[in-house]
């Protein structure tokens, strides 16, 4: 009987209407909670128990950089994954420097994004 693969639990700030994406996280085993801003992912945060915190950065709805800040004062350990690219460089070298920070330059509609996704959060928690 083959053993049944430990799904990990994440949060994502972005939107379930990407069925692909959906589907993606479902495949490597992620057990994904969408939220919509970062308000509610901060929320979510003190009140469950989370492998890791997704950011779709295509969502424009919350700044990523305050997010990372503010969950690094909760958790500075948690991983934190932005998904896709961005055109501030300033930005994009805080948040690189940030602990257990890790950016996937892959927009989230990429084939391949499984597989980077799957092998980050094998180093991120082991």
């Amino acid at each position: 009987m083959k053993k049944a693969e430990r799904r990990h639990s994440v949060l994502v700030l972005g939107n379930s209407r990407d069925k692909a994406f959906e589907q993606t996280l479902s495949d490597i085993c992620f057990s994904a909670t969408f939220l919509k801003s970062m308000e509610g992912v901060l929320h979510k945060l003190r009140h469950v128990q989370t492998t890791a915190i997704l950011v779709d950065r295509d969502q424009k709805k919350a700044d990523e950089l305050e997010l990372v800040l503010n969950v690094r004062d909760m958790d500075e350990n948690i991983p934190i994954i932005l998904i896709g690219s961005t055109t501030d460089e300033l930005t994009e070298l805080i948040l690189a420097s940030q602990p257990a920070t890790f950016i996937i330059p892959k927009p989230i509609g990429d084939p391949s994004l499984g597989s980077a996704l799957r092998g980050l959060m094998q180093n991120a928690v082991s």
